[in-house]
Parts: structure tokens; sequence; C-alpha cells
């Protein structure tokens, strides 16, 4: 193909697809909407599905203090060679997949709850993120004892942001 077809077919597939992007966030938007409505009518659940604010809450409200816990751990992450991130309560997996598993060599992450681990695991795993059903009251070295053993420095993310800690062990 020559270079004038090709800026030709650029000019017909660049509007197409743009005006696509468009229809297609617009089509996202309003879906998220109504499974954050259909979620959150009766009886909150217990995890909060973070797809709902990258696809709509994000861009209806404005506000990306959703991101602030995976940002800044990121930052602690990359202070550590071979860090290793341990998150609590780590409910659908969206940060240890989408922050600390670019960053970690290995992410720890765990929940009381069997169904959201097996969300986590569906829709947000990553071949260096390990998600385990466990309750933290149980102890992180007992919870993860044999992926902890002889590894880097950890870097813990809590409970829905209430508790940090990087550092070398």
């Amino acid at each position: 193909m020559n270079l004038k077809c090709k800026r030709t077919l650029k000019k017909i597939l660049v509007p197409l697809f743009e005006n696509l992007a468009i229809v297609t966030k617009k089509v996202n938007a309003l879906v998220y909407k109504g499974l954050y409505i259909s979620e959150w009518f009766v009886d909150n659940p217990e995890n909060f599905d973070h797809e709902i604010d990258l696809y709509w809450y994000w861009n209806e409200k404005c506000l990306p203090y959703w991101l602030e816990r995976g940002v800044y751990s990121v930052q602690a992450l990359q202070m550590f060679e071979r860090s290793i991130a341990v998150e609590l309560c780590c409910g659908d997996g969206f940060n240890a997949k989408h922050f600390y598993s670019t960053s970690a060599e290995k992410v720890l992450a765990c929940d009381f709850d069997e169904s959201i681990i097996k969300t986590a695991k569906r829709k947000n795993s990553a071949e260096n993120v390990i998600y385990k059903v466990a309750d933290i009251r149980d102890g992180i070295n007992r919870i993860f004892r044999k992926e902890i053993q002889g590894g880097g420095n950890k870097c813990y993310m809590g409970c829905r942001d209430r508790a940090f800690y990087a550092g070398r062990n």
C-alpha cells in the first residue's frame, strides 16, 4: 500500500475510531453506573468494585482520591530493590494488579472473604500476585510464611488505607 493510500485510509479510520471510542465510553459509564446502583441500592456490598471508579465515578465526579493508595504505595515500593508488597484486605485485587504488581517483585494479597478472592483471581490476576483467603487477625507471618521467607524488602498496604508500612526486614 502506497503512502497516499495510507493517508486516505487514516483520514477515514481516525474519525471513525474516535467516535466509536466516545460512544463506547458513554455505554461503559452507563453500565458501571447501573452496576453501582444495583450493588448499593440495598445492603451495601462488603467490597467495592474499582472498575466502577475507573469507568464511571472518576469521569462523573472528577475525584482522583481512589487512586491515592495505589500511587503512593508504588512510590514506596520503588524505594527498595526486590520489594514484596503485602496487601491486607485486598478486596477485588484492583490495586494489587494495577499498582503493586508493576513495581514489586512479588505481591501477596489477602482478604477474609472467599468470594472476593475468587473475584480478584478472575478479574485482577497477574504473574507476580498471590491471592489468599485469610483473616489478617491471624498474623501476616503466619498467613504468608512460605512466601515471605528469604524475600526482599516488605511493603505493607493496610485495610482501607488505614495502615501503611514500608521497610527492610
